[in-house]
């Protein structure tokens, strides 16, 4: 679930459409990185799927 800008987090402060295309911004850049996990054992376990799920936030962020 990704936290709305509304949240008890973020307060009203940061206005929807900028909050998600920093969102975007910063999702899609781990996504441009050659492995996300440092250990062969975190990329051989997770790799695969944290990308989907990077994927996935990044197309619901609009």
């Amino acid at each position: 679930m990704i936290p709305a800008p509304s949240s008890p987090t973020f307060g009203s402060a940061m206005p929807e459409p900028l909050y998600r295309e920093a969102r975007r911004g910063i999702l899609q850049r781990f996504l441009e990185r050659p492995s996300l996990y440092f250990s062969d054992w975190g990329q051989a376990t997770f790799e695969d799927q944290a990308r989907e799920n990077l994927a996935a936030s990044i197309t619901a962020l609009g």
